[in-house]
């Protein structure tokens, strides 16, 4: 299990992990994985996530499985009973491959500084 942090500036939700030669560029967070920033966020700049890749549901997490890779550098989508995103190759920093089962749950939502 992994705690992942992330950040908003200027409207955009970054992940906010220190990756050599990575920009805050391509650590940015678009086309599903920010909304479900902004849903988690609760109106704040931060938000820390659990995230899994257990087969085995967890306690309180939402698991999202994998229905479609669109390429290596191209992605992937995500789908439960709920809902459907596309997660962009900044997962393969976090995980060096799209994993079949990706759980998540809110660990916090930090006050704006």
């Amino acid at each position: 299990m992994k705690t992942l942090n992330f950040y908003k500036k200027n409207k955009r939700w970054y992940l906010n992990m220190n990756i050599p030669f990575v920009t805050e560029a391509q650590k940015e967070m678009v086309a599903g994985a920010d909304t479900l920033l902004e849903d988690l966020s609760e109106g704040h700049d931060t938000v820390s996530v659990q995230v899994s890749t257990r087969k085995k549901i967890l306690d309180g997490f939402t698991m999202l499985t994998k229905v479609h890779t669109d390429g290596l550098q191209l992605g992937a989508t995500y789908t439960n009973l709920l809902k459907t995103i596309w997660l962009c190759p900044v997962t393969l920093l976090v995980f060096l491959r799209y994993p079949q089962y990706l759980q998540y749950k809110l660990k916090t939502s930090l006050i704006n500084v």
